[in-house]
């Protein structure tokens, strides 16, 4: 219950600053605490790499901007993603070898058909896919 009530005061609290006119402030102060870079670094880096780092999109794909993406291990920022881009990292868990096969997997999908469909034709089973 203990636990419960400091994350309950922690969500007031934060609700407050960004209810006072904060929210920049706050983020500016967390950037530069977790990352090392400033608000200015992050707009430079955005036009750099015009806008999303993997998909360029223009967005932040959420309400709360642009996520600093790091390398977990040695903390050094590699870009700026939109929201999607950064999950789609993320749950990979960084593994580039987890991405090719999710590339490949793509790839195949596009040339092979669905597989439902070849499992449905090859009568080996299931309800009628259509």
């Amino acid at each position: 219950m203990a636990a419960r009530m400091r994350l309950s005061d922690r969500t007031k609290q934060k609700a407050r600053r960004a209810k006072s006119g904060h929210k920049e402030k706050y983020r500016a102060w967390s950037v530069m605490k977790k990352y090392g870079i400033t608000i200015e670094q992050i707009e430079v880096m955005l036009l750099k790499q015009n806008g999303c780092a993997i998909c360029h999109s223009e967005h932040p794909g959420w309400n709360k901007g642009w996520n600093v993406d790091h390398d977990h291990q040695d903390g050094r920022v590699r870009g700026i993603l939109c929201q999607p881009c950064n999950l789609m990292i993320g749950l990979s868990k960084d593994r580039t070898d987890t991405l090719a096969k999710a590339i490949e997997y793509l790839e195949r999908s596009k040339t092979t058909g669905n597989l439902c469909t070849q499992v449905h034709a090859e009568g080996q089973g299931g309800p009628d896919p259509a």
